[in-house]
């Protein structure tokens, strides 16, 4: 079987890191203080918070993983929000809080 995983293009991963640099999203890791981050590799999904039944799996939120050079802590932007992947018209609300 292919391997599904939606990895980052060097230009995505570059995007990726301008936009957040352009919005001064780069503050130190809350964990160990340093500022050093690295673009994961592959997108992540986070999940959506579902009442009432069970979770369904693979309904969330595509992100791009941060990880902490140092101490590998992880922190996640949207990946819609900084345009790697096109907003989804049942969800679009969600991402707005409504």
């Amino acid at each position: 079987m292919a391997n599904a995983f939606k990895k980052l293009t060097r230009e995505e991963r570059a995007k990726a890191e301008q936009w957040l640099t352009e919005r001064q999203a780069v503050l130190p890791c809350p964990s160990c203080g340093t500022t050093s981050w690295a673009v994961g590799d592959s997108l992540v999904l986070v999940p959506m918070y579902q009442t009432g039944g069970p979770i369904i799996i693979g309904a969330g939120f595509p992100a791009v993983l941060m990880v902490c050079n140092r101490c590998g802590f992880f922190r996640m932007h949207s990946a819609i929000l900084i345009g790697l992947v096109p907003p989804d018209p049942e969800t679009e609300g969600a991402k707005h809080g409504a």
